[in-house]
């Protein structure tokens, strides 16, 4: 998973687990039905952090809700057990992300949005370059929004890609070589 002596800095939604979002929307979708739909029209206006932020504040994430992408929470497991330094660095609320450490008990430290800053791409890129220097750490992500966030990085893991991910990678300016996990 890249040069091992580097902390290793994994996006939450796509990466270690499928999307959060749905998880809490679903348990929404069950308890207060209205409330989900008022949620989602008002997403239109309001944007996506404001709706990530009104969903995890409505519905706690439970671990047996949470989908982990599984091949890669066991390398992450084994990198934990190595002592290599592991931090969690999302977009998704405060409120999921600690859910998600707390589950799994690996990460040095844990970074979110907040209401008012969507913790995604360029505003993701700056946050870990300050804190650690630009090329000083290893990032696993899975969209377009982590292109950024890999031109910062010394190198990257690409976990359930979107897409066309890998050809724009080859495009970009994020250091090569990338680990892949399908």
């Amino acid at each position: 998973m890249g040069p091992c002596h580097l902390p290793l800095c994994v996006d939450l939604d796509g990466t270690l687990a499928y999307d959060t979002s749905w998880c809490l929307s679903s348990g929404i979708l069950k308890k207060n039905p209205f409330f989900l739909l008022k949620t989602l029209f008002l997403l239109g206006f309001k944007g996506s952090l404001w709706f990530k932020e009104a969903i995890s504040h409505k519905e706690v994430l439970l671990p047996e809700n949470i989908f982990y992408h599984q091949s890669f929470l066991q390398d992450l497991l084994e990198q934990d057990k190595k002592k290599r330094p592991l931090f969690l660095v999302t977009g998704a609320p405060e409120p999921v992300a600690t859910a998600v450490a707390t589950d799994l008990g690996i990460f040095q430290g844990v970074w979110s949005s907040t209401p008012s800053v969507n913790l995604v791409g360029p505003h993701k890129a700056r946050a870990l370059t300050k804190y650690f220097g630009k090329k000083n750490f290893v990032y696993a992500g899975n969209s377009f929004q982590d292109i950024p966030v890999w031109e910062q990085a010394a190198c990257g893991v690409v976990v359930n890609p979107d897409r066309g991910l890998i050809k724009a990678l080859k495009k970009s300016c994020a250091p090569q070589p990338f680990i892949l996990y399908p």
